[in-house]
């Protein structure tokens, strides 16, 4: 029984941090890395036994420092940040959550062992991999179009998103700190709160950016009209100007033709 419990606390250890590295890596556009990986799992490891919950920052950090790296011609800082933060506080956060409504739903009888069960080490990642997997392929368009324009990564919006999740990491980390059912479910509501801040966000966003592209579509489509019209306008008036001299011409050559005057 010990050997499977250790089983499984090394599968859904090993299968959360996977997850962490996984969205930052898909959401961030960075090359995926054993190397990266296996540090990154160490990186949890030690920050995990040496500071307890407040490894958490060390991972943020250590992320962050991942997609600064190969992509900071490109990518702004804040925006880099928002991919680290989102990744390590999502995965705990969706983690607690579904934890919750596994005590509240499932049988006891579901429950292996007093501290680890099949439900936090399987079924838990699992369901993480599934919402997370589900979400990153929702918000992927909004965060390619937030790529490509740098006054987006500047954004004041952007900012704010990060401090809502800055705030619900902080007070995820001090859930552990104050075991108390109602608090937990109130630092669960108001990730709940900045994720749903963040979705709406990243949908307005888009529209904005699509609105934008679609109001210059339509200020080119006028601007080549008005050029057109002037074109045709000129042609019309170069046009007048040939038939006036032609009609001139027919005149002159009837007079001296009436005159007789053939040379």
């Amino acid at each position: 029984m010990y050997i499977l419990v250790m089983i499984n606390v090394m599968f859904g250890f090993l299968f959360l941090s996977g997850i962490k590295y996984i969205i930052f890596c898909a959401m961030s556009k960075t090359k995926y890395s054993l190397r990266y990986f296996v540090l990154f799992v160490i990186v949890i490891l030690v920050t995990t036994h040496s500071l307890s919950i407040l490894g958490h920052s060390v991972q943020v950090l250590y992320l962050v420092l991942l997609g600064v790296l190969p992509n900071r011609q490109t990518q702004n800082i804040h925006l880099i940040c928002f991919y680290g933060l989102y990744a390590i506080l999502t995965v705990s956060a969706l983690g607690t959550i579904l934890q919750s409504f596994g005590e509240l739903f499932l049988p006891s009888h579901f429950f292996v062992d007093d501290v680890v069960t099949l439900y936090d080490s399987i079924a838990t990642p699992i369901l993480i991999g599934i919402i997370q997997f589900g979400v990153i392929k929702l918000i992927a368009p909004n965060l390619e179009i937030i790529r490509k324009k740098q006054h987006l990564q500047k954004s004041n919006r952007l900012k704010f998103i990060n401090s809502l999740l800055s705030i619900s990491l902080i007070l995820y980390l001090l859930t552990y700190q104050f075991n108390n059912p109602s608090y937990k479910n109130a630092v669960n509501m108001f990730f709940v709160i900045s994720l749903i801040s963040l979705l709406v966000y990243l949908r307005n966003t888009t529209q904005n950016y699509f609105n934008f592209q679609l109001a210059q579509q339509k200020q080119q489509q006028l601007d080549h009209l008005t050029t057109y019209t002037t074109q045709i306008e000129d042609l019309y008036k170069s046009i007048n100007g040939f038939r006036h001299d032609y009609a001139n011409l027919i005149v002159s050559l009837e007079t001296s033709i009436q005159a007789g005057d053939i040379n």
